[in-house]
């Protein structure tokens, strides 16, 4: 990676931790705003006589700033398209209500709209929790339950209903109804908005989950187990391989796989190899390429002494998509598809973000910024008649040429990276470095940066003059005191602010004289 963009990266990204306080607008929008934008849509498009089946909405209701809807938006359509596994075209969403309001279309994205909905109502991330701006939980009371028993009986003998049993015991099965209270707890639609409108979305939709908050979704998506849940809950390497129409023994019979040894990494605690085999996708400029990491650098694991070492502890794995975006993957050492690396082997030491956890998904995207990075191959940098007494088998000797002489393996890396350059900036309008950087600097926002009083009233859409005293009353109001410290200048955590939020929307929703 470039190592001035790099600088830049966290230059920028500092700046960004120590963040101040945002500046309200004069004019704020409630979460109720882009359920009518939605609405009014979804009417348009059936008056057209489109099917609204596949379309499902995202909001930025809670943005003031032109430039930050904007790059909001692109930061939707680059993770929407990241997570399309299968279909060939880029799709750039349409934006609504002076762009706060993007109309997505899960058939044109090749998105499954079951997972779409799996992703609103369990959440994502280390600590999953539901979508909390458009829904709320509920506890409800179940009260009856059956309980069925199957009991051996002695019968004497004689007719039973029309039949005759011999003398034996019989299984004879008794079913109870019991009355119990058992308390669960459901995902509703929120009380807070305007319930015939979100009720004729769910039915035109098709989905509980019409309306997602953009940085919620975007911040979410591409963090595991959701990201995982997107590529279709693959469970072993072969099935990555699958979906990204990779046929490795082929290639390696043509002679057309390459590979390097690195001895030092920014990522690996060990020295690790990288191999790249190419594949049909992306009008055939698609490519696959997967590391060799260890837990130790030493004996058989020994990469320049070892030039063919195939066992491995972990890999990671990143592929083009048909869209010319990328895929990305984790293994161990058994070949199972994991969410996080083991930090003795992998440790992300380029990110900014207080979890230094290399998870797949969103922390690769991170990484790889520009792609797939160059590889400072020592194989290479070494001689042939010096490697000739490492290898003596003349079959792995062919092996050796083909992998590590056939071709300059960074040349295939650059080609790399322009096919994907090519895709980001054909989608967004920007190189692939700086969407990565906006990226960063999102999730730093939403899942590292404290929040304000003035961050509730963005995302509530009611004015300092009416969030404040409902928090100093957090008691009466029946509140929890998740807010109260907010009043004395202290900052508060967003995981926090989302399972509180409901409480605190119910009471301003029901205080009209507050609304904005």
């Amino acid at each position: 990676m470039n190592g001035a963009w790099f600088t830049g990266l966290v230059c920028l990204l500092g700046q960004a931790g120590v963040a101040p306080a945002p500046a309200l607008p004069a004019v704020l929008f409630t979460p109720t705003s882009a359920v009518e934008g939605a609405y009014a849509d979804v009417q348009r498009l059936q008056a057209a006589a489109q099917d609204t089946k596949s379309i499902r909405y995202l909001s930025c209701y809670h943005v003031a700033a032109i430039q930050e809807i904007q790059e909001l938006g692109e930061l939707a359509d680059f993770t929407l398209n990241s997570l399309n596994f299968s279909k060939r075209p880029v799709v750039r969403c349409p934006r609504l209500e002076a762009g706060r309001l993007l109309r997505v279309d899960l058939y044109l994205l090749g998105i499954d709209p079951s997972v779409w909905d799996r992703l609103g109502k369990e959440g994502s991330g280390p600590a999953p929790y539901p979508e909390p701006y458009f829904h709320q939980l509920l506890e409800t009371a179940q009260t009856i339950q059956k309980i069925t028993a199957v009991e051996k009986k002695w019968w004497p003998g004689g007719m039973y209903q029309g039949y005759y049993y011999a003398p034996g015991y019989y299984e004879q099965t008794t079913t109870k109804k019991i009355t119990e209270t058992v308390q669960q707890t459901i995902l509703a639609q929120a009380s807070w908005l305007p319930k015939d409108k979100v009720f004729s979305l769910v039915q035109w939709l098709d989905t509980e989950f019409p309306i997602l908050r953009c940085d919620w979704f975007i911040v979410y998506a591409l963090q595991p187990p959701a990201y995982v849940h997107f590529q279709g809950d693959l469970k072993k390497q072969q099935d990555l391989q699958v979906l990204a129409a990779v046929d490795a023994k082929t290639a390696a019979r043509a002679g057309s796989q390459l590979r390097g040894a690195v001895l030092v990494s920014e990522v690996a605690n060990r020295n690790r190899a990288l191999e790249r085999t190419p594949t049909v996708l992306n009008y055939g400029r698609g490519y696959y390429w997967e590391c060799y990491d260890f837990l130790t650098s030493i004996k058989q694991n020994d990469l320049l002494k070892n030039l063919l070492q195939k066992k491995r502890d972990a890999g990671e794995i990143i592929w083009s998509l048909p869209n010319g975006l990328q895929g990305y993957g984790l293994i161990n050492a058994q070949a199972n598809i994991i969410e996080f690396a083991d930090p003795r082997i992998a440790i992300d030491n380029r990110t900014l973000l207080r979890d230094k956890v290399v998870w797949t998904g969103f922390k690769c995207i991170f990484c790889h910024a520009e792609g797939i990075i160059p590889v400072a191959d020592e194989v290479r940098l070494s001689s042939r008649p010096t490697l000739g007494f490492l290898v003596h088998d003349k079959k792995e000797q062919e092996r050796v040429a083909d992998l590590y002489f056939g071709e300059e393996i960074n040349w295939l890396v650059f080609a790399d990276q322009q096919n994907y350059a090519a895709a980001v900036q054909g989608l967004t309008g920007k190189a692939p470095a700086v969407i990565s950087l906006q990226l960063q600097k999102l999730y730093q926002k939403y899942v590292d940066a404290p929040i304000h009083l003035e961050t509730v009233c963005l995302d509530t859409g009611y004015p300092l003059s009416a969030v404040k005293p409902i928090i100093s009353e957090v008691g009466r109001v029946g509140l929890d005191h998740t807010y109260l410290r907010l009043l004395k200048d202290r900052k508060g955590r967003r995981d926090q602010h989302e399972a509180a939020f409901a409480g605190l929307m119910q009471v301003l929703a029901l205080l009209k004289e507050t609304k904005p």
